[in-house]
């Protein structure tokens, strides 16, 4: 290929994709000014300063772009978790690691009001994007999962099941908080904890007993 169309091509990318960047930023910023999981895509616009074209040129729908959003805030709270538990030893340790992690998501009022619409808008998205929406769930429940068959020998299918309702429980604790517009405190933190790991570990034993 000529040098010239690289180029061109190149700074065709980088504008494509400063051009995405701007949409999410600005939806981001909208979604947060206005406390709302569902702005509308003027006001979007508006905040990006991109046309209607440049959106629909990325996105075929507003519910689009909230997944790619959604789908972000999820990579970042799986590196999160991850971290946590390979900080931590011992499977009690990775899953209360696991499990406080997922609830930093509305540890204070900053954290919960930058996750508020995210939290918000996921039951809605799930219903219209069930695939990427429980991807990105069982991705965030996989490090559990994985820790429950190398730490104590949960067989796999037994251990996705497992985290996959731990993480429902969890993340439906997050949904309760963002909802109440109110941060979760230290009592309801370790409640939260307990019960998890109580459920976690219990199962294991009761599979254990039947086995």
């Amino acid at each position: 290929m000529p040098r010239g169309v690289e180029r061109a091509l190149a700074r065709h990318r980088q504008r494509y994709e400063a051009e995405l960047e701007r949409l999410l930023d600005a939806a981001i910023a909208v979604m947060r000014a206005q406390d709302t999981a569902n702005p509308s895509v003027g006001d979007i616009l508006a905040e990006s300063g991109l046309s209607t074209t440049a959106f629909y040129r990325h996105f075929p729908t507003k519910d689009d772009l909230f997944v790619t959003l959604l789908q972000r805030a999820h990579e970042r709270t799986l590196r999160r978790l991850e971290e946590r538990m390979a900080a931590s030893s011992g499977p009690s340790e990775r899953i209360e690691a696991w499990v406080r992690a997922v609830l930093d998501l509305v540890r204070d009022d900053d954290t919960l009001t930058a996750n508020r619409p995210f939290l918000l808008a996921h039951p809605r998205l799930l219903e219209q994007f069930p695939e990427e929406i429980t991807a990105g769930f069982d991705a965030l429940s996989a490090p559990l999962a994985a820790d429950l068959v190398d730490g104590l020998g949960v067989l796999p299918d037994t251990a996705s099941a497992m985290a996959r309702l731990a993480m429902q429980h969890v993340f439906g604790v997050c949904i309760d908080r963002a909802a109440l517009r109110r941060p979760i405190d230290d009592e309801l933190v370790d409640a939260v904890v307990a019960y998890t790991s109580r459920a976690v570990l219990g199962t294991q034993a009761a599979v254990e007993v039947r086995q």
